[in-house]
């Protein structure tokens, strides 16, 4: 049943050219990071980050940055599970950068000059 997601998912895209609406993206998104997760769950690491990878892509697309901090949290467990700390870091540094913009947008704090770190201090968690 998953190669037959797996082909269905790659089936459905469009012809270049021709884009998507946001939530289409974020559907076709959240059905690969599932695809993955089941990969990871029978323990094929290499094509769970492929399909986590493509559904990154997808979520960047449809600026799902909410959606998007997921993919880059299980990348970066991923990556720490087949031994790629290096990977696995950068992957939980993009995890700060999006939730500094989800913040300072949520919170108006962009516009107040407020620095980041006096309210998520994530920048002294080292990997």
């Amino acid at each position: 049943m998953i190669g037959a997601l797996s082909v269905g998912a790659r089936s459905q895209q469009k012809p270049a050219g021709q884009t998507e609406n946001p939530e289409q993206l974020r559907r076709a998104a959240s059905t690969l990071y599932k695809i993955g997760w089941a990969e990871f769950g029978r323990g094929n690491i290499a094509s769970a980050i492929e399909k986590y990878l493509e559904s990154k892509r997808l979520f960047e697309e449809a600026h799902a940055r909410r959606d998007l901090i997921y993919i880059l949290a299980d990348l970066g467990s991923l990556y720490i599970y087949s031994a790629d700390y290096k990977t696995s870091k950068v992957y939980s540094e993009q995890i700060e950068s999006h939730l500094r913009l989800i913040t300072a947008s949520t919170m108006g704090l962009a516009s107040l000059g407020l620095k980041f770190s006096m309210i998520w201090p994530i920048s002294a968690v080292h990997i």
